[in-house]
This record gives structure tokens, sequence and C-alpha cells, in this order.
């Protein structure tokens, strides 16, 4: 295997890495809650998101 395939196939295996490991954090205990858009014109606007609240274990 050459040297720079050898870097490519590192660089996957790292985005790869990553990827599974931040599926389980970014998936866990999203809560739904409601955002307001003010203007200094008119009504507020409401929209839906959700939050979570990140702890390091």
């Amino acid at each position: 295997m050459n040297r720079c395939r050898l870097h490519t196939v590192r660089r996957v295996g790292f985005v790869l890495l990553g990827a599974i490991m931040m599926t389980s954090v970014c998936g866990a205990d999203w809560q739904a809650t409601k955002i307001l858009q003010m203007d200094a014109q008119s009504v507020a606007a409401e929209f839906p998101a959700q939050w979570q609240i990140v702890t390091e274990t």
C-alpha cells in the first residue's frame, strides 16, 4: 500500500469512528420547546424546536 493511500484509509477510519461515537451523544434526551421570534413592529412568531442539556460523565 502506498503512503498516500495509507493516510487516506487512516483519515476515513478516524471520521467513521467519530461519527459512530457522536450518534449516541447526539441522539439522546431531546426535549420539545418553542422559539419566539420577536419583531419590533409585529406580534411574536412561534416556532417548534428541540433542546438538549449536555453533561460530561
